[in-house]
């Protein structure tokens, strides 16, 4: 208690010595306090650690008031920091299985890919392993892309153009994407399976009939001919056949051609040899020994003047032109394409401007244009598209130009073609030949018969055309010429004129394709007008002691009292008689004149 008279009670629990709701007991003179859970001590102030014998397995343990609380370490949670955070929130691991770890993460990437997240896709194409090809990447791996002519994963495998073997006569060479064939020997072609035939130009002489074998030709020969080529002519000449005169082969048989002098079948019968006036056209005949001479008028000539003066003789007329003899002159009707006396002018068809874009190269009666290069068409007109095949690699654009083009190439490729990339050579952009690397880019060195940037163009050996008289075919590095008619060589450049020198003994020639035939003057036959035609056979004379051949001709040796060109008549005995106006009467060999009125005679001529 508390005053002077110690009435007032003192209260010790005020103020409240407990920070913390508590129950105080009082006592006299003193107090107790009830704490709560989790507090002790005379006034509760003391804070009960429960911590103590508590486990945080990954923290730090905090005392609270009858309680506590767990602090977790990073990564970790759970009432006693014993639960490891998952951190592989799903899809974490783009390409690959995630492992979860204390706080953290890591990421087991699937085949191809790589990175923290597995996002970077690896570059199996970073080594360059297509050999001759472009490389495709794929996941975990990669595709080649094979230049044409190569195959296999890497495309390192030529493939081999040899297998089956294309030549069907030959050996094969096996080339990129290509092959070439060296043919047996008579064979030709792309692939030796053309049989070069022997039998053109026919071979065989005297019109023999030419069969083609393997390398070889057999010629079937006409009668009186023999030999490989039927150019040897059977002699049936036989020694002193033609008594008086030189005996001529012919096909199985001769004839005998007489000397001057002489005629029938074997030259035994000697000739009057102006009995007949052989002088034709008003010639005359001047007989000789042995022999006669013509003296001919003026425009005649020839042994018994029959030849008017052949001024077509030799032909003046070029270029297969036909001549037309005149009095002292000739006339030359020239062929399609040809003017001027002699048909040597060639009409020149190449008009100015013909040919747009070329050279006009004129013809036999026409003319063809020699394209410039990046033009064709009849007249060169027509600028080729050179982009009608997109020529540009990797997505490049092909821009047309004239014979050549131009590539507009994506970005990360360049060349020609937009074909070089790092390594310009890599694929060989060389289609015909060897690449070389010239810095950023690469040149080829073309094999023969290439040009080109990348040695893809076939040159055309058949520009300018070097066949003067045919059409070109272009090879590789070569060509080869189809000849017109009548005219042959490597270049078609000679002509085959059979008519010259002139053939036809006795006769006009025409070239007829790749021969001739022969227009024989009367009189004559024979392939080569060379036979005097005997127009004694059969024999014509009725009553003669024998036929004399002429020209042309015959006469007849007349039996005596025969008269007639057959002496089919009876020749008339009273002709130029005088009977002394009295009448003859013919008889054979004879005749008789009838006298009257005391005349006599033979003639009548005795008178009275």
């Amino acid at each position: 208690y508390d005053n002077n008279i110690c009435e007032q009670p003192i209260y010790e629990c005020e103020p409240n010595p407990v920070r913390t709701v508590v129950i105080v007991l009082m006592v006299f003179g003193d107090f107790t306090c009830e704490c709560p859970t989790g507090l002790s001590g005379k006034n509760c102030s003391l804070n009960i650690d429960d911590c103590i014998g508590v486990f945080c397995g990954n923290g730090t343990c905090v005392d609270l008031i009858n309680d506590y609380m767990c602090d977790c370490a990073i990564g970790f949670n759970g009432t006693n920091c014993t639960n490891n955070i998952d951190d592989c929130s799903p899809g974490i691991c783009n390409n690959g299985d995630c492992i979860d770890q204390v706080n953290n993460y890591t990421c087991s990437c699937f085949d191809g890919y790589t990175g923290d997240k597995c996002l970077i896709d690896i570059d199996e194409c970073a080594t360059d392993p297509c050999v001759n090809g472009t490389c495709v990447n794929l996941v975990n791996a990669y595709m080649c892309n094979c230049t044409a002519g190569f195959d296999g994963t890497n495309c390192s495998n030529d493939i081999n153009d040899c297998a089956p073997n294309p030549c069907v006569h030959g050996s094969c060479t096996d080339r990129v994407e290509n092959y070439t064939c060296a043919c047996d020997t008579g064979f030709t072609g792309r692939n030796c399976s053309i049989d070069i035939n022997d039998c053109d130009p026919n071979p065989c002489d005297s019109c023999g009939n030419c069969t083609d074998l393997l390398n070889d030709y057999n010629c079937t020969c006409p009668a009186g001919f023999s030999g490989k080529n039927c150019s040897i002519d059977i002699n049936e000449c036989t020694p002193g056949v033609c008594g008086n005169g030189t005996c001529v082969d012919m096909l199985q048989g001769y004839y005998c051609n007489c000397d001057i002098g002489f005629n029938g079948t074997n030259c035994t019968n000697n000739i009057d040899d102006c009995a007949i006036n052989h002088c034709a056209n008003g010639g005359t005949c001047v007989d000789g020994v042995a022999n006669y001479t013509c003296q001919c008028v003026p425009g005649y000539t020839g042994y018994n003047c029959s030849t008017d003066i052949n001024d077509c003789d030799p032909n003046p007329c070029d270029s297969c032109g036909n001549c037309t003899d005149l009095l002292n002159d000739y006339n030359c009707t020239c062929p399609a394409g040809f003017s001027g006396k002699n048909c040597s002018i060639d009409i020149n068809e190449c008009t100015p401007g013909v040919c747009g874009n070329g050279t006009c190269v004129d013809k036999l009666n026409g003319y063809y244009c020699d394209c410039d290069l990046g033009f064709n068409g009849t007249n060169c007109l027509n600028n080729i598209d050179d982009c009608a095949i997109n020529h540009c690699a990797n997505g490049g654009t092909c821009v047309d130009g004239v014979a050549n083009y131009t590539c507009q190439c994506a970005p990360g490729h360049t060349g020609y073609n937009c074909s070089i990339d790092i390594n310009a050579c890599k694929p060989s952009p060389c289609v015909n030949g060897s690449c070389l690397i010239n810095k950023n880019n690469y040149t080829c060195e073309c094999e023969a018969g290439f040009t080109g940037m990348n040695c893809s163009i076939d040159i055309d050996d058949c520009k300018p055309n070097p066949c003067v008289n045919g059409s070109c075919t272009d090879q590789v590095n070569n060509y080869t010429c189809s000849c017109d008619p009548t005219f042959k060589g490597r270049n078609c450049s000679q002509d085959i004129n059979s008519c010259t020198p002139n053939p036809c003994m006795n006769g006009k020639c025409s070239v007829d394709k790749n021969n001739y035939t022969c227009e024989c003057e009367a009189g004559f036959t024979g392939r080569n007008c060379s036979i005097d035609i005997d127009d004694c056979s059969p024999n014509p004379c009725v009553n003669s002691m024998d036929c004399i051949d002429r020209v042309n001709d015959y006469q007849c040796d007349c039996t005596p009292g025969f008269v007639g060109k057959n002496c089919e008549k009876s020749y008339d005995d009273c002709h130029n008689v005088s009977c002394n106006s009295f009448e003859c009467v013919d008889g054979f060999l004879s005749y008789t004149c009838n006298c009257k009125n005391g005349y006599s005679g033979k003639n009548c001529e005795i008178g009275k």
